[in-house]
């Protein structure tokens, strides 16, 4: 039955929930009770009348010092206090303390950064060392209040966490509601096959698709280290890993393997819309064929990147509007809409998908009578309040460093459709054929008639608004649509939508000529069995790995060489020109280094200290304004100011992933490497007058200090 298969469906994307008490984690610091005198002490400074930063308010969230300070002209900011090693993009560090400037107000970045180092400074005389003397194990804190809960991310990422529960427990309501009622969706024939498919999309996703990073930017989480920001994109992902990584161990491989296993879960939800919409099993099952050796879905889904989560959550919810609607069933309606209220706290950009769900569901007048019952308008907007509230705060976060409405141009909408190379729907990314079965058979499908008037008129409204309802989040990002790896995911939902609507296609087919019964010998079989070698091919052929990817590979191999402990300068950059450092592994690993930006340019000293010169120093950055917005200018610096000894580099190909440009790329020269810093090269006075146009350290130290990522 239908309600059998969706929660068979939730069950294997919660299976991670059952992890819960399987953490073995490094800990974190916490701050025991009765401590505030000691606290208040270190901030007396800031407590006189001669100073011009006062303390506002100090908050002790169980494993840090949140304090607000006030300063001149309503001049406000916030600092964050951790324990050595707990924190991320530190500003300062005491022998206690990681200092993180988490916000400001009416004050400039580069003031609020010198302000914050200022502050830290004092503090840091008064700190005797030894301030945290209690740890706790990562899984203990997380039950018993700790940061997870303490940070708007990490409690969002809880809540998220709650919501996938309560998805689960709705599908299994709706189980015992309705057993014994409504069509079986499966014969025998059909189970044996979706299971094949099933196998078929793992090994394709699993085995032949290459795992690794789909961003320049990682949105994983360090347990010991939770998240205390969302970065614009929403805390679903956070959510989604959490178990994964409490059930698995944190490491890049458990988040590929849950990447994996999202993308053929989806397959499930695919086959029930294909099935409900076009009455045919054969319809769902060719559908759900189709998406598991549709290429780019299969390269996407190993990857450490939200949208695969989010294309199975929206194909979630629609096959949950649609069961709710055939079998008159409230709480699949609720679960419809908090499928996708769940997808809108992954990516805000889920949420332009949402108002065709609603089409769609207020499209029927069994659709409009359902929707309106008491139970299921109260769990809509039980659902969706929190999704809206998330979609506003990190939508608007997102606005602020990106253009949206540049996506709205004409030629950048058109990109979407193959312009540029930027559709997903395009060769290489699609094959040839699946492009041609689409295009001609939708052609075909819109043209003749088919069917009696009002059911076909239906249908040809029904399959519009589910193009739109895929193709729809990727409309926000369209100005950035291109050939490359990083900006195919912003179109995974329409990829699925698409597999549904060949799967109608084929199903039309054999209709046509026929062939109602199944057949291995009907042209809809046919036909699919041709995509599916066309499949089988593109995933088999060798595919060269762009540069960020082949980045990825010698960072994680060689990580572990830098001692533990050690200092590792790191070169920062706001424009998309290369992989971030992916840091994580410092976390994961139990390596416990000290990233701190390369701009801050310290002594070696006594102390471990390791130069990371990435792919982007590489990059040739011909829109900056200014030289010193450009990562290679930092790296030229801090390889005249040190002796650089190498520890572990490797030149590779230089291949663009995204908009980036490699300096001598037709020689295909990109070093990368690890350097022990030994010494410094020449005098701090020579280096000060260093690099274009005369300026100096202080210029490049304001500039670098808060950028991306």
């Amino acid at each position: 039955m239908i309600r059998k298969s969706l929660f068979f469906l939730l069950l294997v994307v919660a299976a991670g929930q059952a992890g819960l008490g399987l953490c073995k984690d490094k800990g974190l610091f916490v701050i025991e009770q009765g401590r505030e005198a000691e606290i208040q002490s270190l901030f007396e400074p800031f407590y006189s009348k001669d100073s011009k930063w006062k303390v506002d308010s100090i908050q002790i969230p169980f494993d840090r010092i949140h304090a607000t300070l006030r300063g001149p002209a309503g001049s406000s900011l916030v600092l964050e206090l951790l324990g050595r090693g707990q924190g991320r993009n530190a500003v300062a560090l005491s022998k206690s303390f990681d200092f993180i400037l988490s916000g400001y107000n009416n004050i400039s970045e580069d003031e609020a950064m010198l302000v914050a180092v200022h502050i830290a400074a004092v503090i840091g005389k008064r700190d005797k060392g030894g301030f945290f003397r209690k740890k706790v194990e990562t899984i203990q804190a997380i039950r018993g209040g700790a940061s997870w809960f303490s940070s708007t991310a990490g409690l969002s990422s809880i809540l998220w966490v709650a919501g996938m529960a309560v998805l689960s427990a709705l599908f299994f309501i709706s189980l015992i509601l309705n057993r014994g009622s409504g069509r079986a969706i499966f014969t025998p024939w059909t189970g044996i096959a979706l299971i094949a498919v099933i196998a078929a999309a793992f090994i394709a996703r699993w085995f032949m698709a290459t795992h690794g990073p789909a961003n320049f930017y990682s949105h994983l989480p360090c347990l010991s280290r939770p998240p205390i920001d969302l970065q614009g994109y929403g805390p679903g992902y956070f959510g989604w890993i959490l178990p994964w990584f409490l059930a698995l161990g944190q490491s890049d491989r458990t988040a590929f393997l849950a990447g994996a296993i999202a993308g053929t879960v989806t397959v499930l939800p695919v086959y029930i819309i294909g099935k409900e919409l076009f009455q045919s099993r054969f319809a769902g099952l060719a559908a759900a064929a189709c998406l598991a050796l549709w290429p780019i879905h299969a390269r996407l889904s190993p990857t450490d990147d939200p949208w695969i989560v989010v294309g199975l959550l929206l194909a979630t919810s629609l096959a949950s509007a649609m069961a709710g609607i055939e079998h008159k069933s409230g709480v699949l309606l609720v679960a419809a809409w908090l499928s996708s209220a769940l997808a809108c706290a992954t990516r805000p950009e889920a949420a332009l998908s949402v108002v065709f769900l609603g089409l769609f569901i207020l499209s029927s007048k069994k659709g409009q009578r359902l929707q309106r019952k008491p139970l299921v308008i109260a769990g809509t907007i039980l659902a969706m309040a929190p999704a809206l509230v998330s979609v506003w705060w990190t939508g608007s976060r997102a606005c602020s460093y990106f253009p949206f409405w540049r996506s709205l141009a004409p030629w950048s909408l058109a990109r979407l459709f193959g312009l540029h190379k930027g559709s997903v729907l395009f060769p290489d990314r699609t094959p040839l054929s699946f492009l041609l079965v689409l295009a001609i058979g939708s052609i075909l499908w819109i043209v003749l008639p088919g069917g009696h008037g009002n059911k076909a008129g239906k249908e040809k409204r029904t399959i519009l608004l589910i193009l739109l309802f895929g193709l729809a989040p990727a409309i926000p990002t369209a100005s950035l649509a291109g050939p490359g790896l990083v900006t195919a995911r912003y179109q995974v939902p329409l990829v699925i939508m698409a597999a549904v609507i060949i799967g109608g296609i084929l199903c039309k087919l054999n209709n046509m000529v026929g062939f109602r019964a199944p057949s291995m010998l009907s042209p809809g079989n046919l036909v699919l069995a041709g995509l599916v070698s066309a499949g089988l091919l593109n995933l088999g052929a060798h595919r060269p790995q762009p540069t960020f990817r082949s980045e990825y590979e010698f960072f994680r191999d060689n990580i572990e060489k830098v001692p533990k402990g050690c200092r590792i300068l790191e070169v920062q950059w706001r424009q998309d020109l290369g992989l971030a450092p992916p840091k994580r592994f410092s976390c994961f690993l139990g390596l416990k280094h000290k990233w701190i930006r390369a701009a801050s340019l310290p002594k070696p000293g006594k102390k471990c200290l390791v130069y990371w010169r990435p792919g982007a120093c590489s990059v040739d950055y011909k829109g900056a304004k200014d030289i010193h917005d450009t990562p290679a200018y930092q790296c030229d610096l801090i390889e005249k100011r040190y002796e650089l000894e190498p520890m572990a580099q490797e030149i590779i190909t230089a291949r663009p992933g995204f908009n980036e440009h490699y300096i001598g790329a037709a020689e295909n020269k990109v070093r990368i490497g690890f350097y022990y810093v030994r010494a410094v090269a020449g005098g701090p006075s020579s280096f000060l007058n260093q690099g274009a146009s005369g300026h100096g350290l202080k210029k490049i130290v304001s500039r670098f200090f808060l950028s991306r990522p």
